[in-house]
């Protein structure tokens, strides 16, 4: 074998061997990014909206409402940020990823988001914010907090169910990877699911953790009250009448006393837990 052949053959194999090393990176990468489709719409679609399929028409897209969560399907984004793309729309196109690492248009309407937290719609159609427990469905979790440098508008009015409020819109980095809410049912602060749900049904909105659970200590305080002065006033009445069966009735006059005192006593601890969850 010529000096010249055995150059060639180990330049090949080399490179044959860069090739294998390097395409299944490459395709970790596309993979993380997942393929970007064309779509076409009927209205303006910013860069970073969430959007949903056109209820009309499943190849045109629509920016998301929060009345249509379920129907959550991507985030448009430029071309130039998509390792791949497939278009499948004439006329005024919308870029949407179903997958991968890309900014998203966010309010501050549910807290201000931290790196970690799950993102969903808010109130404003295609503008995501942190998901609470009662969204049933999430884009994917932001990979960086957003600060005063990702703001793009301050003072935006919106209106909740709580009424009036002003949000200020931002662009943080999500990784995309719809799917059912991990925090559904576990209420605001992580709060167990039948205390969220009690709570929540109670008060005919989400209650805040710290009410939750002065409400509990409430009404756990008041039991223990009521339960204390009806063990001892049964007690003693029984105790009372094995000593003095002749005033049987008297002391039961006064065990019925200590029953409906008892009674009051837990009836005020339900009030109260009650102003506590509806205030």
């Amino acid at each position: 074998m010529s000096h010249s052949l055995r150059i060639r053959i180990t330049v090949v194999a080399a490179l044959l061997v860069a090739c294998f090393a390097v395409a299944p990176a490459l395709a970790a990468s596309s993979s993380d990014q997942g393929l970007v489709r064309s779509y076409g719409t009927n209205v303006n679609v910013q860069l970073g909206m969430l959007v949903e399929l056109d209820a009309k028409d499943p190849n045109k897209v629509d920016p998301l409402s929060a009345g249509d969560i379920n129907n959550m399907f991507g985030v448009a984004i430029s071309p130039s940020d998509a390792p791949i793309t497939v278009s499948g729309a004439t006329g005024t196109q919308v870029y949407v990823a179903t997958s991968g690492q890309y900014n998203v248009l966010v309010s501050n309407q549910n807290g201000i988001i931290k790196a970690g937290d799950y993102i969903s719609i808010s109130a404003l159609n295609g503008i995501g914010m942190k998901a609470d427990d009662n969204q049933p469905t999430i884009l994917g979790r932001a990979d960086a907090d957003l600060t005063t440098n990702n703001i793009i508008e301050s003072s935006v009015k919106v209106r909740t169910d709580s009424g009036n409020q002003v949000v200020a819109i931002g662009s943080v980095p999500v990784t995309i990877a719809i799917a059912g809410n991990p925090s559904a049912g576990h209420g605001t602060g992580n709060l167990p699911g039948f205390l969220q749900i009690a709570s929540s049904n109670i008060a005919a909105r989400p209650v805040p953790a710290p009410r939750v659970y002065a409400g509990l200590a409430v009404l756990l305080l008041s039991a223990f009250i009521a339960g204390v002065i009806l063990y001892s006033g049964v007690r003693g009445s029984l105790m009372s009448i094995g000593r003095n069966p002749l005033a049987r009735h008297a002391i039961l006059g006064g065990l019925s006393e200590t029953v409906l005192a008892g009674v009051a006593i837990f009836i005020m601890g339900l009030f109260a837990v009650y102003l506590l969850l509806k205030l």
